[in-house]
């Protein structure tokens, strides 16, 4: 093949594209080999797992290749689009794992093809994002569909409609390793539910969607632990709410997820806070990245998110927000309608 190096080893299927001068970009040879590639190893009976990796250190794939993109019409822009589809599909519905081995940039097709994939695994260096916003795109090869399902609705909004992208190395910072795993809402619920059992109590009064919603509420207040057991009217209000064991939940949720090195969806935003706040030079690498910023939305913003977009706005204030409060509709995610009606004076 022109641009994949195939290789089996011990029944392990290694593919690995080929492209390190242009940093492994998808064109459509490159999209047609890798669909061919996994197929012909499906098909194989002597592999039992499938890897796709990129060549060289710098990247898994850092998207499509946009020269080459620049250089098509209306009709082959559509077949690229399509056959990026397929792609990624027959990749999501192999029936052997698939694994993508993420080094460097995974961006927008690269990070949707790691989507696809049944297993991510990551290098220190390892950078993941769906940047076609900047480009006036949105992602094309089903990262609008897989993402929300791994990740969660509000984290995808927010990397799909900013062009935001997480690094290894920032994760650590927050205290995760690099290959930190993200709770989904059924991981967070088990979890939840485990630990009510543990703790004794009564089923009805603690059921574990009722105390995983708390949870993230608590979260999205930018409210941890030790600020929930510091507020007494919070605590009171959940005795009254005939739930005094919330926080001793929270505390215990919260504690196995350290020590599984996960996080859940609302991690990704009280962390990221915590990272702004707490790594000054952090913050300022994004505040120049980020120097004009368009919200979307924003109605329907929650706190934590609010203060995101207040740090990284704080520097150059080129900030322009979107939304309309007589359609804010999730204040029951902790949607605050006061973002918006108060932003000309904030």
């Amino acid at each position: 093949m022109e641009y994949l190096l195939i290789e089996k080893i011990d029944g392990i299927g290694v593919i690995t594209i080929n492209r390190p001068d242009v940093l492994n970009a998808m064109n459509a040879g490159v999209v047609t080999e890798l669909s061919t590639a996994v197929s012909d190893m499906i098909a194989d009976n002597d592999i039992g797992v499938i890897i796709i990796t990129g060549s060289g250190e710098k990247a898994f794939v850092a998207g499509a290749d946009i020269k080459a993109m620049q250089q098509m019409d209306t009709e082959k822009a559509l077949e690229f689009g399509k056959a990026g589809q397929n792609m990624t599909l027959v990749i999501e519905n192999s029936p052997k794992p698939v694994i993508a081995a993420v080094n460097g940039f995974a961006l927008g097709g690269g990070c949707e093809i790691s989507l696809a994939c049944h297993i991510r695994v990551a290098s220190d260096n390892a950078v993941f994002g769906q940047p076609e916003v900047l480009l006036g795109l949105i992602p094309g090869w089903g990262g609008t569909q897989r993402m929300p399902k791994i990740v969660g609705t509000g984290i995808a909004n927010e990397l799909i409609t900013t062009g935001k992208q997480i690094t290894a190395d920032e994760a650590h910072k927050i205290g995760f390793t690099s290959d930190f795993t993200i709770y989904d809402v059924q991981d967070s619920e088990r979890l939840i539910s485990s630990i009510i059992k543990e703790m004794n109590l009564d089923k009805d009064s603690y059921r574990p969607k009722t105390i995983r919603n708390r949870i993230s509420s608590l979260k999205n207040s930018f409210i941890s632990v030790n600020a929930y057991f510091s507020n007494s009217d919070i605590t009171e209000s959940d005795k009254l709410s005939r739930r005094p064991k919330i926080g001793d939940i929270y505390k215990e949720y919260s504690d196995r997820l350290v020590k599984s090195n996960s996080m859940d969806f609302d991690d990704l935003l009280l962390k990221t806070n915590e990272l702004l706040n707490n790594f000054p030079e952090v913050l300022a690498k994004y505040q120049e990245k980020f120097k004009y910023i368009l919200v979307d939305e924003y109605q329907d913003t929650n706190n934590s998110q609010y203060l995101i977009v207040k740090s990284l706005a704080d520097k150059y204030q080129n900030i322009c927000v979107v939304g309309d409060d007589a359609q804010s509709i999730y204040s029951f995610r902790g949607a605050n309608i006061n973002n918006i009606i108060n932003f000309r004076n904030d």
